[in-house]
């Protein structure tokens, strides 16, 4: 456990990858993971994505030291299939860092492969699908061994009392917990289908939000007619993703709103 998930990726860095050394991670992905890299000296390289969603030009043999993947990606919302990521896991000479902070949105996820490869890490995060973003909790599930190694490095008095607590009654009450997460599902299903029947391009989204492109795919003029309506979206200026929005999955009420200001907006 940790402050945040954060602080599990920052700690990956430190217990594996020395000044100099290599970690890479998916274009676009979690920005921050080349924050972290800076911050402990490592080199960063990225890798793009093909039209079907797999990792462009990664090479047969990978021998950096951390190779972090997003799934559900963050901001696209697509995950990588299981038997992909295992693969990926065979190819790795270093960690594969399974970034799960989504995954209770998907159908799946890949914590039974932290059980069956010495070199998976799976991290998680109580900021998304548990809804204690200021809580600061993170975890990561790997091997005994590289547990103990993150054990080393970690700050002594890392998780306050407080925080620790709410972690347990969060994961105790999962009878809520799956009602919020289906109720998140359903309101994506029905955006995703409102946002194509009006001409949008979404991609398939197992994810908190989806990530969603008009037809004449100028995310900023949508995100600018959304703002001035109070409506908040996300556009990002990279010329990946600037032709969509990445919108979060709000109530049902919420989502009605902002599907009636986009087919007004045209």
């Amino acid at each position: 456990m940790a402050n945040g998930s954060d602080e599990v990726l920052n700690n990956l860095i430190r217990a594996f990858a020395g000044e100099g050394e290599e970690i890479a991670y998916i274009h676009p992905s979690y920005s921050y993971y080349a924050t972290l890299a800076e911050i402990q000296g490592a080199r960063v390289r990225t890798f793009g994505l093909t039209p079907d969603f797999r990792i462009d030009g990664l090479p047969e043999r990978y021998g950096g030291k951390l190779l972090f993947l997003t799934t559900p990606n963050a901001p696209l919302g697509f995950t990588f299939p299981i038997p992909y990521i295992a693969e990926l896991a065979e190819r790795c000479d270093g960690m594969l860092v399974v970034d799960e902070a989504y995954a209770d949105f998907a159908e799946g996820n890949a914590i039974d492969l932290a059980r069956t490869h010495d070199n998976v890490v799976v991290t998680r995060t109580f900021s998304k699908s548990y809804s204690l973003a200021g809580m600061r909790l993170g975890l990561a599930i790997a091997r005994p061994e590289v547990i103990d190694a993150l054990d080393k490095i970690r700050d002594h008095y890392n998780l306050d009392r407080l925080a620790q607590v709410a972690a347990v009654a969060a994961l105790h009450d999962q009878v809520y917990f799956r009602e919020c997460v289906h109720k998140i599902r359903e309101t994506r299903e029905w955006f995703s289908a409102a946002l194509r029947g009006i001409g949008y391009q979404v991609i398939p989204s197992e994810a908190n939000f989806v990530f969603a492109s008009p037809p004449d795919r100028n995310g900023a003029r949508i995100y600018e007619a959304l703002f001035s309506r109070k409506i908040l979206v996300r556009h990002f200026t990279d010329p990946l993703l600037s032709h969509g929005l990445r919108i979060s999955i709000g109530t049902c009420e919420e989502m009605e709103t902002t599907f009636a200001a986009l087919r007004e907006i045209g």
